[in-house]
């Protein structure tokens, strides 16, 4: 889903699911884009208490503080949007 988004000019997908006890963050950008989103994921994913990575332009993890969740998305998107 997330490449889906960012075969979009323009488009930055910050994701995140819950499964189980896990809470997982997926974070894409397209190819016009000069935001790293590994560098997101390694900012934000102490939240959830959890652990990623990945590429500049593609990161994924997980970890288990479904709870921060969304404050995770939400810190991810304000630094996305000072950028």
């Amino acid at each position: 889903l997330a490449q889906r988004i960012t075969d979009k000019p323009g488009a930055i997908a910050l994701l995140g699911v819950t499964a189980g006890d896990k809470a997982n963050l997926i974070f894409a950008r397209a190819a016009d884009q000069a935001v790293d989103v590994n560098a997101l994921l390694k900012a934000v994913i102490p939240l959830i208490g959890g652990r990623g990575g990945g590429t500049s332009s593609l990161a994924q993890g997980g970890g288990t503080g479904i709870g921060k969740l969304e404050e995770a998305l939400k810190a991810a998107y304000q630094q996305v949007k000072g950028n």
